[in-house]
């Protein structure tokens, strides 16, 4: 399955916006921490640029940082702040130029289409002996475990088969065995999975687990998605709500097109990408504690 960076994303999902500018840093700036900083990319100089209020209180975003807009340079292609550079600005250095909203807002974008996405997964860990009783909360550790749809077991998982004729060893046999009955149940605690028999420790528990996703806050945290267009187009689907309440009522109507139509596609990719759930059909509650009526009761 794929991997996306947050920073890929909200790059793609600004651009549909129209509302990023990726520029590189000149050679020769050189802006030292602590300095006043300015973002200078020489492609966009404009000696016979005027309009002095050009991406004033834009959002410059570098190396994590935003900076605000005081002014732009045409002669020289500089977005000028009033801040200090909190990192060093180096020759090369990419930037990101945000008008609409700010890049804070657009993460809180992503992460609020993030926390909708649900995803059917294998979740696997190593058995206690004995054990009938096992924390989940972080099993599938940086997602959150929603619901368990089954859990078995590979019995005899690292047991070779032999050798092939062609004399390659053949695959192990892992002998997938399932539990007379599990549960799952949230605790003061956390998750807790819950099984009947117990087995012997040092096996491989298998869980078919519904997982809640989330997205590391850095611009390099990644997410394992079937297509980035999925949270592309619901992140674009928040992001005009927030341009609608900021925009005079002349320009919201126009928001709002363009927010029908991306709901539209959040709409058409949440029934494609969305996982199917279907249960074991088994008892709710271990059936060896449920309490049986007396003879002739």
């Amino acid at each position: 399955m794929p991997i996306y960076t947050r920073q890929t994303i909200r790059r793609e999902f600004s651009q549909k916006l129209n509302d990023i500018y990726i520029g590189m840093v000149g050679s020769g700036q050189g802006v030292a921490a602590a300095a006043s900083v300015y973002f200078l990319d020489p492609t966009q100089t404009d000696p016979g640029g005027s309009g002095l209020s050009q991406d004033f209180r834009a959002y410059v975003l570098h190396a994590g940082v935003t900076y605000r807009v005081g002014s732009f340079n045409f002669p020289s292609g500089s977005w000028v702040t009033a801040q200090l550079a909190a990192t060093t600005v180096g020759s090369g250095d990419s930037f990101e130029v945000h008008r609409m909203l700010s890049p804070a807002d657009k993460n809180l974008c992503i992460d609020r289409t993030v926390s909708r996405f649900r995803q059917r997964r294998e979740v696997g860990f190593t058995s206690t002996d004995t054990a009938r009783n096992y924390d989940i909360t972080s099993a599938a550790s940086p997602q959150t475990i929603k619901a368990v749809l089954e859990s078995y077991y590979w019995a005899n998982m690292n047991t070779s088969l032999g050798t092939s004729q062609a004399g390659v060893p053949a695959t192990g046999d892992r002998d997938e065995r399932y539990f007379t009955w599990f549960g799952f149940e949230p605790t003061a605690t956390g998750l807790e999975l819950r099984i009947r028999p117990a087995i012997a420790g040092s096996m491989q528990i298998v869980m078919d687990a519904i997982l809640d996703m989330t997205l590391g806050s850095g611009d390099a945290a990644t997410i394992s998605l079937p297509s980035d267009q999925w949270v592309i187009w619901g992140a674009i689907n928040q992001a005009l709500d927030l341009v609608i309440q900021r925009s005079p009522s002349q320009e919201a109507g126009r928001y709002k097109e363009r927010r029908m139509e991306a709901a539209a596609m959040w709409n058409k990719l949440n029934a494609l990408y969305m996982p199917l759930i279907d249960y074991r059909i088994s008892y709710d509650e271990d059936p060896s504690t449920r309490l049986r009526s007396a003879p002739g009761a």
